[in-house]
């Protein structure tokens, strides 16, 4: 077994292949600071793997057939997993930024409802809001 000297690097891909009629495995590493080459030409099935990690972690795969979004929102910004992500939760503004508006009418609507006790009669848009929002609460409040 060879043994190539690491170089310091923030990620670490790991690919596991197993050969079914050789039956050996074999543990393919690659360190990286942003970018690596993609496997998908030669292992189809590693295309929604790699899109996660570019998600996830924002490790950018050079050739690959389809580099977006997997699991997150086209405009969500940066990459939850990394370790230099922001503590702070970041769903608090996306989440204010994606709330649908009310009209005055809305509003005025929501208010009677709610004098009159009618809470079961709102449309699942103010129902969110209701929840979310309740006495200027956060989304995702942090831990104290």
């Amino acid at each position: 077994m060879c043994a190539l000297p690491r170089t310091p690097a923030p990620f670490e891909i790991v690919y596991n292949l197993f050969s079914i009629s050789a039956n050996e495995r074999v543990r393919l590493k690659v360190r990286t600071k942003d970018s690596v080459d993609s496997v998908t030409g030669v292992w189809p099935a590693a295309n929604w793997p790699e899109r996660e990690v570019f998600d996830l972690f924002g490790v950018r795969f050079n050739n690959h057939p389809d580099l977006r979004r997997l699991l997150l929102p086209p405009d969500w910004e940066g990459y939850p997993l990394r370790k230099d992500y922001p503590l702070e939760f970041i769903e608090n503004a996306w989440t204010e930024r994606h709330l649908p508006e009310m009209t005055d009418v809305a509003m005025e609507q929501l208010q009677q409802r709610r004098a009159y006790g009618l809470e079961v009669l709102s449309v699942p848009q103010e129902r969110l809001m209701r929840e979310i929002f309740i006495g200027g609460k956060e989304v995702m409040p942090k831990d104290k």
